[in-house]
């Protein structure tokens, strides 16, 4: 999965770790965590901060 900087069009991040398709995504209100799921029925969740 990436995350991308909207503004620059430049990648910032590759976050490695689901198996299958992510199909949602959520950040966090603060922006330093984001939660994931995949099609295979796994969660993540990770620290996006510095």
């Amino acid at each position: 999965m990436k995350l991308w900087n909207l503004k620059t069009g430049q990648e910032n991040r590759t976050l490695t770790g689901h198996s299958n398709k992510v199909n949602s995504v959520s950040f966090s209100p603060d922006g330093n965590t984001l939660v994931s799921g995949s099609n295979g029925g796994s969660i993540k969740i990770w620290r996006c901060d510095g």
